[in-house]
């Protein structure tokens, strides 16, 4: 078996770390950059480990079998160039971090911590000398999730001790869930007019598939509290990019914090065009909510494991529906 590894800057010594490979495997490694070393090497793989696998890659990955994502979802394969056989297992294990992150994020916000460390250091030492507006205390506020699956209940569970109502969307609401999580309110797609509304916070966790891709439009940005908070830590173009930088440049959102980018997402024509990383008000980090220790040993860890599985002829215990 044929297993090439597809690592990203930040994983390249992911294939030294899956050793030892199943008996009988070939593994090497090609940097997820590097054009030429795809179009040689993905012909002949048998077995990919990769963060996405974008039309430019699936297309030349003819004889694929199995194809184990890494990072967070697997919205970024390009399912309909699969082969027919080709197996997708998405692993997990970044569900913690991606929630801590997110935490740490609402509270970069509601604290207004950057406009606060700019003007320290110009050398203020008081909120008056910076002419800071007052932070939002999160206690008696509301908190919708927009996504309720691991990464949304983690978020849910780190929010609980910090006496803010916690609302959230889910494509099958279970009402079970609801009462076990601590939950002022869990609907299904129809809730989510209601959760926008009342949200000071709203946290973006779902996938990106083609139902919830610019499910935030101007429509729905508009039915939010002026003066809320958008954080994203799951998909970028779940929110609407036009209609994002329109609520925050109008003044109907005071802040937003993306852990996304619109430019990365789109591999093959990158598409981003607003300045957000001009706006004061915005938060940007580079997708480094599961870039932490625990979160990228463990992903490793699970790769290992569907690759053991797959060696033995047992069912993966991840597998992705194809669309």
């Amino acid at each position: 078996m044929r297993l090439l590894v597809v690592a990203d800057d930040a994983n390249r010594g992911l294939l030294e770390d899956l050793r030892p490979l199943p008996e009988g495997w070939q593994g090497e490694s090609v940097r997820e950059r590097d054009a030429g070393g795809l179009a040689q090497r993905l012909p002949e793989a048998e077995a990919v480990v990769a963060r996405r696998f974008p039309p430019s890659m699936a297309r030349l990955a003819s004889r694929l079998r199995l194809l184990v994502v890494y990072g967070g979802g697997a919205d970024d394969v390009a399912y309909d160039l699969l082969p027919p056989e080709a197996v997708v297992a998405a692993v997990g294990g970044y569900e913690a971090s991606v929630a801590e992150h997110a935490l740490g994020l609402t509270f970069a916000l509601t604290q207004n911590l950057p406009a606060a460390e700019r003007a320290t250091r110009r050398g203020c030492r008081l909120p008056g000398d910076a002419g800071l507006a007052p932070g939002v205390e999160l206690a008696g506020r509301t908190v919708g999730i927009l996504g309720f699956g691991r990464v949304g209940r983690e978020v849910a569970r780190r929010l609980a001790p910090f006496d803010c109502d916690i609302l959230a969307l889910k494509r099958a609401p279970d009402g079970y869930l609801k009462e076990y999580m601590g939950l002022m309110e869990l609907g299904g797609p129809e809730f989510l007019d209601t959760l926008l509304a009342a949200s000071d916070v709203l946290v973006v966790t779902l996938p990106l598939t083609p139902a919830t891709r610019g499910l935030v439009g101007q429509r729905e940005l508009a039915r939010m509290k002026p003066g809320a908070f958008l954080v994203n830590v799951s998909r970028a173009a779940v929110v609407d990019e036009d209609a994002l930088f329109f609520a925050l440049t109008s003044g109907h959102l005071r802040g937003a914090a993306l852990d996304v980018s619109y430019d990365e997402e789109a591999v093959d024509s990158p598409t981003a065009h607003r300045a957000f990383d001009r706006l004061g008000t915005v938060i940007l980090t580079p997708r480094i909510g599961a870039h932490t220790d625990g979160a990228m040993r463990r992903q490793r860890e699970e790769v290992r494991e569907q690759l053991a599985r797959y060696a033995r002829g047992e069912a993966l215990s991840s597998v992705v529906a194809r669309p």
